[in-house]
């Protein structure tokens, strides 16, 4: 249905769509995957609103864009449907998925770059939209995800920890895991604790997210001789740096002959709009 041209935000009229000169970029109803013939390379976008904006300033906005459109990240650009780029993304880096406008014709498009500086859109689009990002692996291959509004999921989990026994302070890098963008981590933590000395032992397992300031006690596992003990969390913690601090400490209790710490990355949140 065509919409009339009136003053004030709305300034001029495209069939299905509002132009708004006020708008700030953003999706509703978010709901992206990997494309299931072809999760490697190929992503498909779909959301139920979609505010794409141009370096102009003004606005348009999608209202139930229809079917989800997919994006092939091998297809050399910048080129709609395709990534912003002649070249390969480089392996082991993330990869920012945008919704562009031309006019006519809402299409997809894959870039290297974040949010605010945008993708290089193609000839003859104008506005943009972000979506969110997923990893590119040293195989070239996208892990799968899911983006249900501005949290990203990963199918399965992303091993940050494995094991980890230290009583000293020791950082856990995210980076392979999150992107420099993402506004919060989503973690799930497993402890394990085993002591043979006499009376046994009770352990606290600190997760930070400033070096020296506990953030969240994620496991206080006891246990008595020769008996194992675990315990487990999860828990949203805001990206600094893309990464976090993990201690173990002894609060009572002979020394541990075990201590092991894993933490996973379940997903991440980012600033489509949708948050």
């Amino acid at each position: 249905m065509a919409l009339t041209k009136v003053t004030g935000d709305l300034v001029e009229s495209v069939s299905g769509s509002q132009v708004l000169n006020t708008a700030t970029p953003m999706v509703i109803g978010c709901d992206c995957k990997n494309n299931a013939g072809t999760p490697n390379t190929q992503f498909d976008l779909d959301a139920d609103i979609i505010v794409l904006r141009s370096s102009g300033g003004s606005s348009v906005v999608r209202y139930n864009p229809g079917a989800a459109i997919t994006n092939n990240i091998s297809t050399a650009g910048s080129t709609a449907n395709g990534r912003d780029q002649a070249g390969a993304f480089t392996n082991s880096t993330f990869v920012h998925f945008y919704w562009i406008w031309n006019g006519a014709t809402l299409a997809t498009l894959s870039s290297a770059t974040a949010p605010p500086t945008g993708p290089t859109l193609p000839s003859g689009y104008t506005h943009w939209a972000y979506a969110g990002a997923g990893f590119v692996d040293g195989s070239g291959n996208l892990k799968k995800i899911r983006i249900k509004g501005s949290w990203v999921h990963y199918e399965a989990k992303q091993a940050a920890l494995n094991d980890g026994s230290s009583t000293s302070e020791v950082a856990v890098d995210l980076s392979g895991f999150v992107p420099a963008n993402a506004l919060s981590i989503h973690l799930n933590t497993n402890a394990l604790l085993i002591c043979s000395g006499s009376g046994g032992a009770r352990y606290r397992a600190d997760l930070k997210i400033i070096a020296g300031t506990v953030f969240a006690t994620v496991a206080r596992v006891q246990n008595t001789t020769s008996q194992a003990a675990a315990g487990a969390s999860s828990l949203v913690v805001p990206n600094v740096s893309r990464q976090v601090y993990y201690q173990w400490t002894n609060e009572a209790g002979a020394a541990a002959d075990t201590l092991n710490l894993d933490v996973d990355v379940s997903g991440y949140k980012v600033a489509n709009g949708g948050e």
